[in-house]
């Protein structure tokens, strides 16, 4: 621990850590796939919860603006574009090679977007 001027700071000294054998790795592997299903199960719980949601609320309503921007950028794939990078665009295009161009599309793309963003 070191203080300069009222400021406190700590070193991490890096210490070896105790070697595993092969039954304690192969353990910890498979504890770390095992808690890894909930985590995925609740993701795909959350968009499709959420798309359904989407694409009931929404029916009456027309595509979202920054949607459909993103569909016309993903058309023709550049280096960038007027206001944004060009990662989204090109996201949108390929999902849109895919998946028909529908209202149920758009919400999953986005609801799927958020629930990575989450994860």
């Amino acid at each position: 621990m070191i203080e300069i001027q009222g400021l406190t700071i700590f070193l991490i000294v890096n210490r070896r850590q105790p070697q595993l054998s092969a039954e304690a790795k192969k353990g910890l592997t498979r504890k770390a796939q095992s808690s890894l299903w909930p985590s995925l199960a609740l993701l795909a719980i959350f968009v499709m919860v959420w798309t359904l949601y989407g694409v009931i609320s929404a029916a009456p309503a027309a595509i979202h603006n920054d949607m459909a921007e993103a569909y016309a950028w993903g058309r023709e794939f550049q280096l960038g574009y007027e206001k944004h990078p060009p990662f989204w665009a090109w996201i949108a295009g390929l999902w849109f090679e895919v998946f028909p161009r529908t209202d149920w599309a758009f919400t999953l793309l986005a609801v799927l977007n958020a629930g990575l963003g989450l994860y």
